[in-house]
């Protein structure tokens, strides 16, 4: 963004309007740079109606008499909008990333969707953690799980969550041996 110039108090009181001409059109011609930032210019049929909007990358920047703020920081390496109120701050969108079985995506509104495939797995009935990489920012709300069966037989075994451990993870157990090869997850958070 360009730096612009402007000059507070112009005209001065007691300046005649003429010593003070240089700094005044300096002054008229800043905010037709300023507007042309995100907005279109006087020129413009359009004139005064949002292009887009820029925001700088910030820290949450806290908000004044209960009112919101949008603003936009990093989430993985790239800028997003977040917006915060008195509940605190949410990320409005992000990346949605997916490599091979594993994925997240983020909902308007906060809500974040995590998926993937643990394999292998451990059967016999034994609780085994699962740590989500990202972990969610604040909380992972719901956890579900599907075995994946390479046969395409129908077997009475079962996968179930055993506790969701916060925004970190979770554990499970199966109660297999062997017939199937991997579980599907899908977790819902924030």
């Amino acid at each position: 963004m360009p730096v612009i110039g402007y000059n507070l108090n112009i005209p001065a009181a007691n300046n005649n309007p003429s010593q003070d001409q240089p700094k005044m059109q300096t002054n008229t011609n800043a905010i037709n740079t300023l507007l042309s930032l995100d907005h279109f210019t006087f020129a413009d049929s359009s004139a005064g109606r949002h292009k887009q909007v820029t925001l700088t990358n910030e820290a949450a920047p806290g908000f004044v008499g209960g009112n919101g703020v949008l603003y936009a920081n990093l989430a993985t390496g790239q800028s997003w909008p977040f917006w915060q109120n008195a509940l605190g701050s949410i990320q409005l969108a992000g990346p949605t990333t997916a490599t091979s079985n594993n994925g997240t995506a983020f909902l308007p509104g906060g809500v974040i969707l995590k998926w993937g495939l643990i394999t292998p797995i451990v059967g016999g009935g034994t609780t085994t953690p699962f740590v989500f990489v990202p972990a969610f920012p604040t909380a992972c709300f719901n956890v579900q799980l599907t075995l994946k069966n390479p046969s395409g037989t129908a077997n009475a075994q079962t996968a179930s969550v055993r506790t969701i451990t916060g925004a970190t993870g979770f554990s499970y157990n199966y109660t297999g041996g062997g017939a199937y090869d991997g579980i599907y997850w899908f977790a819902i958070g924030n």
